[in-house]
C-alpha cells in the first residue's frame, strides 16, 4: 500500500538529477495529493462503506490511514521545499559532484578573435582610400589618400586597443563586459552571454539557445 502510494518518490529523483527549479506548482502537488488520499481514508477509515456491502469480514484499519497520510504528506512538502531551497537542498554538499563555472575565464582564441564591427569598419575605410586614390590624378592627391589611409588604420588600431575586443550576448545583442567575471556567464560550449540573460534562459530550459547543447545547471 505505501508503494502503490509513493508517486512523487520518481519526481524527486528526477529533481535531484536534473537539478530542476520550481518543478511542479504548490496547488498542483497538494491537490493531487490530497485527492488521490481519499479513495484508501474511505476504504481503510469509514465502516460503512462499499466494499463492507460485498465483504463483511472487511475491517477498519485506522494505521493504514494515518501511515497513509503522512508518507504522501512527506513527499509533497519535500517537492514543495525543492521548489523554494533547491532540488539538493537535503544532500549534504560533500555528496554533490562539482558545480560548473561559468564565470571561468575566456579563451585567449575568443579575446583575440576579430569582431564583425571591426572588420566591417576596416573594410569600409580600405575601399574608401581606394575610391580617393583612383580618383587622385597628381602625386598630391597620392600621397593625401595615403596619409589619410595611414591615419585611419592608426585610428581604428588604436581604438581596438584601448577598448578591447569586444563580445555581444546574443540573446540582447548587446557588449559584454569580458573584464568582470560576475557579469557574463561562459557555457561550456564557449558561447557567452550576460548572466542575467541566461539565467532566464536557463529557467525555461537547460540548453545552449545557439547550439542546442545541455548546459550544466547553476
Amino acid at each position: 500500500m505505501v508503494f502503490l502510494h509513493s508517486w512523487w518518490v520518481p519526481q524527486i529523483v528526477k529533481n535531484v538529477i536534473t537539478e530542476t527549479k520550481q518543478p511542479c506548482h504548490s496547488y498542483y502537488v497538494f491537490g493531487m495529493s490530497a485527492t488521490r488520499v481519499m479513495a484508501p481514508i474511505y476504504i481503510f477509515g469509514f465502516e460503512h462503506n462499499f466494499i463492507r456491502e460485498l465483504n463483511p469480514e472487511f475491517l477498519q484499519n485506522s494505521i493504514v490511514c494515518y501511515a497513509l497520510v503522512i508518507w504522501v504528506s512527506l513527499q509533497a512538502v519535500v517537492l514543495h521545499l525543492q521548489g523554494k531551497l533547491g532540488a539538493r537542498f537535503m544532500i549534504p554538499a560533500r555528496f554533490l559532484p562539482p558545480r560548473f563555472d561559468y564565470s571561468r575565464p575566456i579563451p585567449e582564441s575568443m579575446l583575440h578573435s576579430p569582431t564583425s564591427r571591426q572588420t566591417n569598419s576596416i573594410s569600409d575605410i580600405e575601399s574608401g582610400s581606394s575610391i580617393l586614390s583612383s580618383r587622385g590624378t597628381g602625386s598630391r592627391n597620392r600621397i593625401s589618400g595615403s596619409s589619410s589611409r595611414h591615419r585611419s588604420a592608426t585610428t581604428i588600431d588604436e581604438s581596438i586597443s584601448t577598448s578591447g575586443p569586444s563580445l555581444d550576448c546574443v540573446i540582447c545583442c548587446s557588449s559584454v563586459d569580458v573584464q568582470n567575471r560576475r557579469a557574463y556567464m561562459l557555457p561550456p560550449c564557449d558561447h557567452i552571454f550576460h548572466r542575467q540573460c541566461l539565467e532566464q534562459w536557463m529557467e525555461v530550459k537547460l540548453e545552449c539557445p545557439i547550439c542546442r547543447k545541455a548546459l550544466p545547471p547553476i
